[in-house]
């Protein structure tokens, strides 16, 4: 296996595990916002949104690795 396909394989798995973290931290946020922290609620959002956003530039990765692999 070249380094190219191991890079395929683990963008593949990131992404994976990068919409799973993504929908824990929103389950945080949502448990923040009704404890009443809403501050700490906010910060969990943003922060499940940028995870959101990171897979967008996993899929340009394969779609470059696609022409290569």
């Amino acid at each position: 296996m070249t380094n190219l396909e191991k890079l395929q394989a683990m963008l593949l798995h990131w992404k994976h595990h990068n919409v799973e973290h993504a929908s824990t931290y929103q389950g945080w946020a949502d448990k923040m916002s009704e404890e009443g922290h809403a501050e700490l609620s906010v910060i969990m959002k943003t922060i499940a949104f940028e995870s959101v956003k990171i897979n967008e530039l996993f899929d340009k990765a394969l779609i470059l690795l696609e022409n290569k692999v």
